[in-house]
C-alpha cells in the first residue's frame, strides 16, 4: 500500500488487469495525491484548512523569494519540503540557517535530487497529528475507515509515527472522505491532519 507499491500497479494496469482483479484509483486521481500542492488546494476548494504554501518548480525563484525577507524565512515559522515525497525525507527546516550558511547552500543540488518544492508555513512540532485512513470500493463509497492520533515519530521533528493510538474524530473524517471521493478515490488512503497548538485548529497536512 506504500506510494511505490501503487504506482507500479497503476503504470502497469494494463497488462495486470488480464491476470487479477485489484482496486486502486485512476492514474490522474494517484499523480493528483502524490502532489502536497495538488492535494492542498483541493482539500481548500471544499472548506478544508491548509497550511499556507507556495509551490516552486526551480531552486532560483525558491532563492529569490526568501531573499525577499531573509530574517522572516531562516525562522522556525517556515519549512521547505518537497512537493512529491515521503516522510521527512527531503525536508529543510530554515531555522537551521542563517544568512551565512543559507548562501552556502546548494539548493540546486536538492531540487535536482528530490524535485519541486513547497515553502510552507510550519506548524508547532507540538501539536496533535492525527490519521485518518480509509478504504473506498470502486463507486468511490466509503466501506472502513480508521483514525489515529500519534503519540511519537522518528526523527522527532517530523516523520513516520513510531506509536499511535486509536481515537474517534467524526469531523475529521467526514471531511477525509470528501477529501477523498472528490479524486473519485478507490482502494486504500490517509488523509494526515496537524493541529495548531495555541488554536487547536485542524489543517489537513497531506
Amino acid at each position: 500500500m506504500e506510494d511505490a507499491t501503487i504506482k507500479w500497479l497503476s503504470d502497469n494496469r494494463r497488462y495486470l488487469s488480464a491476470y487479477l482483479n485489484f482496486l486502486i484509483p485512476s492514474s490522474e486521481s494517484l499523480m493528483a495525491s502524490f502532489s502536497k500542492f495538488q492535494t492542498m488546494k483541493l482539500a481548500e476548494s471544499i472548506g478544508v484548512d491548509v497550511p499556507r504554501s507556495v509551490h516552486f518548480a526551480t531552486a532560483k525563484e525558491l532563492k529569490l523569494k526568501i531573499a525577499e525577507d531573509t530574517q522572516r524565512y531562516l525562522s522556525s515559522n517556515f519549512l521547505i519540503k518537497p512537493n512529491i515525497g515521503h516522510g521527512s525525507s527531503g525536508i529543510i527546516y530554515l531555522q537551521d540557517f542563517n544568512d551565512d550558511s543559507w548562501g552556502k547552500f546548494d539548493l540546486e543540488k536538492h531540487f535536482d535530487q528530490y524535485g519541486s518544492q513547497l515553502l510552507q508555513h510550519r506548524l508547532s512540532a507540538d501539536g496533535r497529528s492525527v490519521g485518518v485512513s480509509l478504504l473506498f470500493d470502486s463507486d468511490s463509497q466509503l466501506v472502513a475507515s480508521f483514525v489515529h492520533e500519534r503519540i511519537s515519530s522518528f526523527p522527532v521533528s517530523g516523520g513516520p509515527s513510531t506509536n499511535r493510538v486509536g481515537i474517534r474524530d467524526d469531523n475529521l473524517l467526514e471531511d477525509s472522505v470528501k477529501l477523498l471521493q472528490k479524486l473519485n478515490w478507490q482502494g486504500v488512503a490517509m488523509v494526515e491532519w496537524k493541529f495548531d497548538s495555541t488554536t487547536g485548529k485542524p489543517f489537513c497536512w497531506k
